[in-house]
């Protein structure tokens, strides 16, 4: 409450020189701006985003493991297309799309991360059995499997039952 208070009179006092741009989930913003009733007079302007579609969040996972040298075969990717299909034809409470629930662009990242960590233990336990079956490609290259697991696990951890 304290910088609610703060911020109103940041808001007032210097209102020709100050620009505050407050960003989230939409149904946390409004709850933000219902904690003080003069702080949603004071913006006068809501910009909504869509949510990303498949393909976008396909091009999010696919730019995330580039720098972290991980690619993602073509296999894996329309796995991951075909599982933020399934998220955006889902629709949950207060009717917010299986994506949001997930969390948008961070749902990618998510699940590269997972992904990763399911690649690395499956090679590890190969290289245990045979030293020299394990190639600089294998190390980078995540599969189809991967991404099913890794996305199951992320949709699990949230609740939403994926069947792919």
């Amino acid at each position: 409450m304290e910088s609610v208070n703060q911020l109103l009179v940041a808001l007032e006092v210097h209102r020709f020189d100050f620009c505050f741009i407050g960003a989230g989930y939409e149904k946390e913003v409004d709850a933000f701006l219902k904690v003080n009733p003069g702080l949603a007079g004071r913006f006068n302007r809501k910009l909504r985003f869509h949510s990303y579609t498949p393909d976008e969040l396909v091009q999010i996972a696919v730019r995330y493991g580039e720098p972290r040298a991980t690619v993602i075969d073509s296999e894996a990717r329309q796995t991951l297309h075909a599982v933020c299909q399934a998220l955006r034809a889902h629709v949950g409470a207060d009717d917010v799309n299986g994506i949001d629930l997930m969390q948008n662009g961070r749902f990618s990242r998510n699940v590269i991360e997972r992904a990763e960590r399911i690649r690395d233990s499956r090679i590890a336990a190969r290289y245990r059995t045979d030293k020299s079956s394990v190639s600089r490609r294998d190390l980078a290259m995540l599969s189809a499997e991967d991404i099913r697991s890794a996305a199951g696990a992320a949709c699990a951890e949230k609740g939403f039952c994926l069947s792919l």
